[in-house]
């Protein structure tokens, strides 16, 4: 029977690096998606820039939180006009 115990042993210990490797992996793949998303998501930009690195909005009136936004579209606007 020790070598039975010793069996599962070796079984457990390849299954937890297996899944130690898979859980690797899954970081990676986060952090690549952010980084090609931050590459070529202007939209995406946009949006993590107005989450995280801006001052927090909470106590303005709602008309008055999309200001910095319709800023930024009206002046993506405006130059897309003046190039077509």
């Amino acid at each position: 029977m020790p070598n039975m115990h010793n069996k599962n042993k070796i079984s457990q210990d390849v299954i937890l690096g297996l899944n130690n490797i898979a859980n690797g992996l899954v970081a990676i793949n986060a952090s690549i998606n952010f980084v090609l998303y931050s590459c070529f998501s202007e939209k995406f930009r946009l949006t993590f820039k107005r989450l995280f690195l801006t001052k927090k909005l909470t106590n303005l009136p709602e008309n008055t939180r999309n200001i910095e936004a319709t800023a930024i579209l009206t002046k993506n606007n405006l130059h897309a006009q003046k190039n077509f």
